[in-house]
């Protein structure tokens, strides 16, 4: 989601713009509050990306070092268990 949001808002930005050197379609007529809106999207998806991966290692780390119960190693593929 947060990908298409991106590149969606830079579209209704109606002004050129590249990806990985090459030219990306634009809007004729640019909708800046639309865009504007789209990019608020973007980043609070992004911000609660960031918080849900910061908890789940949260948890991977208490689980490992306070309940000891090999959680972790478990998600790890070449370990061995203990």
């Amino acid at each position: 989601t947060l990908p298409v949001l991106g590149v969606y808002s830079r579209y209704l930005g109606g002004k050129e713009w590249y990806l990985f050197g090459l030219s990306m379609p634009f809007a004729d007529v640019a909708d800046r509050p639309q865009a504007r809106m789209i990019i608020g999207w973007h980043k609070t998806l992004a911000s609660f990306g960031y918080w849900l991966i910061g908890l789940h290692t949260a948890a991977a780390l208490f689980h490992h070092y306070i309940v000891k119960d090999n959680a972790l190693v478990r998600m790890l593929p070449l370990m061995k268990k203990r």
